[in-house]
Protein backbone atom coordinates (compact mmCIF):
# COMPACT_ATOMS: atom_id res chain seq x y z
CA UNK A 1 0.00 0.00 0.00
CA UNK A 2 3.14 2.23 0.83
CA UNK A 3 3.50 2.51 -3.32
CA UNK A 4 -0.20 3.62 -3.65
CA UNK A 5 -0.09 6.34 -0.65
CA UNK A 6 3.36 7.43 -0.22
CA UNK A 7 3.51 9.56 -3.70
CA UNK A 8 -0.60 10.47 -3.02
CA UNK A 9 0.28 11.81 0.28
CA UNK A 10 2.89 14.03 -1.27
CA UNK A 11 0.76 15.69 -4.05
CA UNK A 12 2.39 13.36 -6.57
CA UNK A 13 1.10 10.71 -9.55
CA UNK A 14 0.44 7.35 -8.99
CA UNK A 15 -0.36 4.34 -11.66
CA UNK A 16 -1.96 1.40 -11.16
CA UNK A 17 0.66 -1.09 -13.26
CA UNK A 18 -1.36 -4.13 -15.14
CA UNK A 19 0.82 -7.28 -12.85
CA UNK A 20 1.61 -8.90 -16.65
CA UNK A 21 4.16 -5.68 -17.25
CA UNK A 22 4.63 -5.06 -13.74
CA UNK A 23 6.60 -8.56 -13.54
CA UNK A 24 7.58 -8.62 -17.08
CA UNK A 25 11.31 -6.51 -16.91
CA UNK A 26 11.26 -5.23 -20.73
CA UNK A 27 7.36 -4.26 -20.54
CA UNK A 28 8.31 -2.29 -17.24
CA UNK A 29 10.92 -0.77 -19.18
CA UNK A 30 8.99 0.59 -21.73
CA UNK A 31 6.47 1.75 -19.06
CA UNK A 32 9.07 3.60 -17.66
CA UNK A 33 10.52 5.44 -20.43
CA UNK A 34 6.93 6.96 -21.08
CA UNK A 35 6.79 8.78 -18.26
CA UNK A 36 9.21 11.85 -16.22
CA UNK A 37 10.70 11.50 -13.12
CA UNK A 38 9.13 8.53 -11.30
CA UNK A 39 10.48 6.43 -8.41
CA UNK A 40 10.75 2.96 -8.97
CA UNK A 41 10.24 0.30 -6.37
CA UNK A 42 10.90 -2.90 -6.93
CA UNK A 43 12.86 -5.98 -5.23
CA UNK A 44 16.77 -6.24 -6.12
CA UNK A 45 16.51 -9.30 -8.72
CA UNK A 46 13.91 -7.49 -10.59
CA UNK A 47 16.06 -4.22 -10.86
CA UNK A 48 18.92 -6.62 -11.97
CA UNK A 49 17.22 -8.05 -14.85
CA UNK A 50 16.08 -4.82 -15.72
CA UNK A 51 19.45 -3.37 -15.64
CA UNK A 52 20.41 -6.45 -18.10
CA UNK A 53 18.13 -5.22 -20.80
CA UNK A 54 19.86 -1.66 -20.28
CA UNK A 55 23.53 -2.55 -20.92
CA UNK A 56 22.88 -5.27 -23.28
CA UNK A 57 21.12 -2.76 -25.58
CA UNK A 58 17.84 -4.23 -25.94
CA UNK A 59 16.09 -1.44 -24.13
CA UNK A 60 16.91 2.01 -23.59
CA UNK A 61 15.26 4.57 -20.37
CA UNK A 62 15.71 8.27 -21.23
CA UNK A 63 17.62 10.00 -18.38
CA UNK A 64 14.29 12.19 -17.29
CA UNK A 65 11.88 9.30 -16.87
CA UNK A 66 13.43 7.22 -13.86
CA UNK A 67 15.19 9.36 -11.82
CA UNK A 68 14.70 7.42 -8.04
CA UNK A 69 15.01 3.70 -7.49
CA UNK A 70 13.69 2.12 -4.38
CA UNK A 71 14.97 -1.47 -3.75
CA UNK A 72 14.07 -3.43 -1.19
CA UNK A 73 12.32 -7.09 0.04
CA UNK A 74 15.67 -8.37 -0.25
CA UNK A 75 19.52 -8.14 0.16
CA UNK A 76 21.17 -5.55 -1.53
CA UNK A 77 24.68 -5.80 -2.90
CA UNK A 78 27.50 -3.69 -4.12
CA UNK A 79 27.78 -5.35 -7.61
CA UNK A 80 24.47 -4.18 -8.24
CA UNK A 81 24.66 -0.91 -7.27
CA UNK A 82 27.84 -0.15 -8.80
CA UNK A 83 26.37 -1.81 -12.15
CA UNK A 84 23.27 0.65 -11.81
CA UNK A 85 25.72 3.34 -11.34
CA UNK A 86 27.64 2.29 -14.27
CA UNK A 87 24.57 2.56 -16.37
CA UNK A 88 22.61 4.93 -14.92
CA UNK A 89 25.41 7.32 -12.75
CA UNK A 90 22.26 10.31 -12.07
CA UNK A 91 19.57 7.54 -10.35
CA UNK A 92 18.64 8.25 -6.83
CA UNK A 93 19.25 4.86 -4.56
CA UNK A 94 17.52 4.05 -1.73
CA UNK A 95 18.01 0.75 0.08
CA UNK A 96 14.56 -0.44 2.56
CA UNK A 97 14.30 -2.27 4.88
CA UNK A 98 11.60 -4.15 6.96
CA UNK A 99 9.81 -7.49 7.93
CA UNK A 100 6.17 -8.05 6.87
CA UNK A 101 5.18 -8.24 10.86
CA UNK A 102 6.33 -4.23 10.90
CA UNK A 103 4.40 -3.06 7.64
CA UNK A 104 7.36 -3.67 5.42
CA UNK A 105 9.85 -0.55 6.24
CA UNK A 106 11.59 -0.02 9.19
CA UNK A 107 14.95 1.56 7.94
CA UNK A 108 15.87 4.00 4.46
CA UNK A 109 19.06 4.55 3.27
CA UNK A 110 20.54 6.56 0.42
CA UNK A 111 23.05 4.54 -1.28
CA UNK A 112 25.76 6.81 -2.81
CA UNK A 113 29.32 4.35 -2.70
CA UNK A 114 28.85 0.99 -3.70
CA UNK A 115 31.22 0.36 -0.71
CA UNK A 116 29.19 1.07 1.93
CA UNK A 117 25.78 -0.44 1.31
CA UNK A 118 23.73 -0.37 4.20
CA UNK A 119 19.96 -0.77 5.52
CA UNK A 120 20.40 3.01 7.05
CA UNK A 121 18.28 4.29 10.42
CA UNK A 122 15.48 3.63 11.48
CA UNK A 123 12.75 5.86 10.38
CA UNK A 124 10.17 7.89 12.41
CA UNK A 125 8.25 6.05 14.73
CA UNK A 126 11.01 3.06 14.67
CA UNK A 127 13.58 1.61 17.16
CA UNK A 128 15.87 -0.63 15.93
CA UNK A 129 17.80 -2.90 18.68
CA UNK A 130 20.66 -5.10 17.91
CA UNK A 131 20.62 -7.89 20.31
CA UNK A 132 22.98 -10.65 21.85
CA UNK A 133 21.21 -13.90 22.51
CA UNK A 134 20.59 -12.94 26.36
CA UNK A 135 18.90 -9.50 24.57
CA UNK A 136 21.41 -7.49 25.85
CA UNK A 137 22.41 -5.09 22.96
CA UNK A 138 25.70 -5.32 21.13
CA UNK A 139 28.68 -2.95 20.97
CA UNK A 140 28.97 -0.47 17.64
CA UNK A 141 30.59 -3.18 15.17
CA UNK A 142 29.30 -6.35 17.15
CA UNK A 143 27.33 -8.50 14.98
CA UNK A 144 23.67 -9.46 16.54
CA UNK A 145 20.25 -10.50 16.02
CA UNK A 146 17.87 -6.99 14.78
CA UNK A 147 14.92 -6.29 17.09
CA UNK A 148 12.36 -3.69 15.51
CA UNK A 149 10.09 -2.06 18.11
CA UNK A 150 7.39 0.96 17.72
CA UNK A 151 4.55 2.04 16.26
CA UNK A 152 4.78 0.04 12.90
CA UNK A 153 4.26 -3.78 14.68
CA UNK A 154 1.80 -6.06 13.93
CA UNK A 155 -0.08 -7.45 15.92
CA UNK A 156 1.40 -11.25 15.16
CA UNK A 157 0.84 -13.76 13.54
CA UNK A 158 -3.55 -15.22 12.76
CA UNK A 159 -4.51 -18.16 14.80
CA UNK A 160 -0.39 -18.98 15.57
CA UNK A 161 -0.74 -17.91 19.46
CA UNK A 162 2.86 -19.61 19.82
CA UNK A 163 4.63 -18.22 17.31
CA UNK A 164 3.68 -14.70 18.01
CA UNK A 165 4.62 -15.78 21.89
CA UNK A 166 7.98 -15.79 20.36
CA UNK A 167 8.75 -13.62 17.84
CA UNK A 168 6.67 -10.31 19.25
CA UNK A 169 8.43 -10.07 23.30
CA UNK A 170 8.20 -7.26 25.64
CA UNK A 171 10.52 -4.51 25.11
CA UNK A 172 12.75 -4.05 27.87
CA UNK A 173 14.37 -1.14 27.26
CA UNK A 174 11.30 1.52 27.51
CA UNK A 175 8.82 1.95 30.06
CA UNK A 176 5.63 2.31 27.75
CA UNK A 177 2.88 -0.54 29.19
CA UNK A 178 2.65 -3.07 26.12
CA UNK A 179 5.51 -1.79 24.02
CA UNK A 180 6.88 -4.81 22.41
CA UNK A 181 9.51 -6.01 20.07
CA UNK A 182 9.65 -8.12 16.96
CA UNK A 183 12.49 -10.60 16.79
CA UNK A 184 13.44 -10.30 13.10
CA UNK A 185 16.39 -13.40 12.60
CA UNK A 186 18.05 -10.89 10.87
CA UNK A 187 21.66 -10.27 11.75
CA UNK A 188 23.16 -6.84 11.44
CA UNK A 189 25.78 -4.10 13.55
CA UNK A 190 25.86 -0.89 14.00
CA UNK A 191 28.18 1.01 12.55
CA UNK A 192 30.23 3.90 14.47
CA UNK A 193 28.38 6.92 11.96
CA UNK A 194 24.81 5.37 13.00
CA UNK A 195 23.82 3.29 10.04
CA UNK A 196 22.98 -0.46 10.29
CA UNK A 197 25.04 -3.26 8.22
CA UNK A 198 22.56 -6.07 7.31
CA UNK A 199 24.84 -9.54 7.79
CA UNK A 200 21.66 -12.20 6.76
CA UNK A 201 20.04 -14.58 8.53
CA UNK A 202 20.28 -16.94 11.70
CA UNK A 203 18.32 -19.66 10.70
CA UNK A 204 17.61 -21.34 7.10
CA UNK A 205 15.38 -18.62 5.90
CA UNK A 206 16.11 -16.97 2.38
CA UNK A 207 14.51 -14.33 -0.09
CA UNK A 208 14.09 -15.29 -3.68
CA UNK A 209 12.09 -12.46 -5.89
CA UNK A 210 11.03 -10.94 -1.89
CA UNK A 211 9.54 -13.93 -0.93
CA UNK A 212 10.22 -15.32 2.24
CA UNK A 213 10.97 -19.11 2.21
CA UNK A 214 11.72 -21.48 5.26
CA UNK A 215 14.12 -24.34 3.36
CA UNK A 216 13.04 -26.59 6.76
CA UNK A 217 9.30 -26.47 6.47
CA UNK A 218 9.96 -27.71 2.39
CA UNK A 219 11.94 -30.07 2.98
CA UNK A 220 9.94 -31.49 6.10
CA UNK A 221 7.37 -30.93 3.34
CA UNK A 222 8.35 -33.33 0.88
CA UNK A 223 9.56 -36.33 3.01
CA UNK A 224 6.15 -36.66 4.32
CA UNK A 225 5.53 -37.69 0.52
CA UNK A 226 5.62 -41.60 0.76
CA UNK A 227 7.85 -42.12 -1.83
CA UNK A 228 10.30 -39.35 -0.60
CA UNK A 229 13.27 -40.75 1.57
CA UNK A 230 15.00 -37.81 2.35
CA UNK A 231 15.16 -33.88 0.80
CA UNK A 232 17.53 -30.97 0.81
CA UNK A 233 16.11 -27.58 0.16
CA UNK A 234 18.83 -24.81 -0.99
CA UNK A 235 19.23 -21.83 -3.31
CA UNK A 236 21.37 -21.49 -6.14
CA UNK A 237 22.81 -17.95 -7.19
CA UNK A 238 23.32 -19.41 -10.96
CA UNK A 239 21.03 -22.89 -11.52
CA UNK A 240 21.06 -22.39 -15.49
CA UNK A 241 21.57 -25.70 -17.16
CA UNK A 242 21.87 -28.37 -15.09
CA UNK A 243 24.05 -31.61 -16.04
CA UNK A 244 24.15 -35.06 -13.68
CA UNK A 245 23.57 -32.63 -11.14
CA UNK A 246 26.84 -30.56 -11.47
CA UNK A 247 26.08 -26.44 -12.08
CA UNK A 248 27.42 -25.47 -15.25
CA UNK A 249 29.97 -22.54 -15.10
CA UNK A 250 28.82 -19.14 -14.47
CA UNK A 251 28.39 -17.11 -17.93
CA UNK A 252 31.53 -13.98 -17.67
CA UNK A 253 29.36 -10.78 -16.96
CA UNK A 254 26.45 -12.17 -15.07
CA UNK A 255 24.75 -10.81 -12.40
CA UNK A 256 24.18 -12.99 -9.49
CA UNK A 257 21.51 -11.39 -7.78
CA UNK A 258 19.78 -12.04 -11.03
CA UNK A 259 19.39 -15.71 -11.26
CA UNK A 260 18.59 -17.19 -7.87
CA UNK A 261 16.41 -20.13 -7.71
CA UNK A 262 14.90 -22.50 -4.88
CA UNK A 263 16.45 -26.28 -5.64
CA UNK A 264 15.85 -29.47 -3.94
CA UNK A 265 17.19 -32.48 -4.01
CA UNK A 266 15.22 -35.54 -3.58
CA UNK A 267 15.92 -39.12 -3.05
CA UNK A 268 13.06 -41.31 -4.15
CA UNK A 269 11.77 -44.54 -2.56
CA UNK A 270 13.47 -47.09 -5.24
CA UNK A 271 10.01 -49.12 -4.95
CA UNK A 272 7.82 -46.02 -6.02
CA UNK A 273 7.64 -44.48 -8.70
CA UNK A 274 8.01 -40.73 -8.80
CA UNK A 275 8.62 -37.84 -11.26
CA UNK A 276 9.52 -33.98 -10.84
CA UNK A 277 5.99 -32.94 -12.01
CA UNK A 278 4.65 -35.41 -8.97
CA UNK A 279 6.25 -33.39 -6.34
CA UNK A 280 5.55 -29.78 -7.91
CA UNK A 281 1.99 -30.60 -7.24
CA UNK A 282 2.43 -32.12 -3.88
CA UNK A 283 4.39 -29.03 -2.85
CA UNK A 284 2.00 -26.97 -4.53
CA UNK A 285 -1.21 -28.56 -2.28
CA UNK A 286 1.14 -28.27 0.64
CA UNK A 287 3.55 -25.58 1.01
CA UNK A 288 2.33 -23.35 -2.10
CA UNK A 289 6.01 -23.68 -4.16
CA UNK A 290 5.11 -23.65 -7.58
CA UNK A 291 8.31 -22.67 -8.81
CA UNK A 292 11.17 -24.79 -7.18
CA UNK A 293 13.55 -26.68 -9.00
CA UNK A 294 13.54 -30.38 -8.19
CA UNK A 295 16.09 -33.10 -9.05
CA UNK A 296 15.82 -36.74 -8.09
CA UNK A 297 18.32 -39.01 -7.31
CA UNK A 298 17.80 -42.52 -6.91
Amino acid sequence: MKQLFAPLLRGKEAWLIPQKIATEPAALLQELSEKVNVGLNCVPSLWSSMLQLLDSGRASLPPKSLTCLYLGGERLNKELVEKTRITLPHLRIWNLYGPTETTANSSTATISSCDHVTIGRPIANTLIYILDPYLKPVPVGIAGEIHIGGDLLARGYLNRPELTKEKFITNPFVNVPGARLYKTGDLGRYLSDGNIQFLGRIDDQVKIRGFRIELGEIEATLTQHPAVLEAVALVREEVGKIEHGTRMAKNKGENPQSDRQLVTYVVPNPKRSLTPSELRGFLKRNYLITWCLLRLYS
